[in-house]
């Protein structure tokens, strides 16, 4: 399956030619399994999104992907 992948911030280096953005053939189903995939799994209070949408980690193993979903991942804003 291939979703659409973008990385905001400091993870934008992780997808390829540093761009932020890329189109990601996945073996998995899920949100989990793409958050695994590019290495993500342990990275804490990352935020998610499918499709405009946002997705708590307490769900993303229960969140079925399908081709062509676009998904956003960013870490969290810092203020001050």
């Amino acid at each position: 399956m291939s979703v659409h992948v973008r990385l905001t911030g400091r993870l934008s280096d992780l997808v390829p030619r540093g761009e932020g953005e890329a189109d990601l053939d996945i073996a998995g189903d899920t949100l989990a399994d793409l958050v695994d995939a590019i290495g993500l799994e342990g990275e804490e209070h990352l935020l998610t999104a499918v499709n405009g949408t946002m997705v708590p980690a307490d769900e993303r193993a229960g969140r079925l992907l399908a081709d062509g979903d676009r998904v956003t991942m960013m870490p969290p804003v810092k203020g001050g």
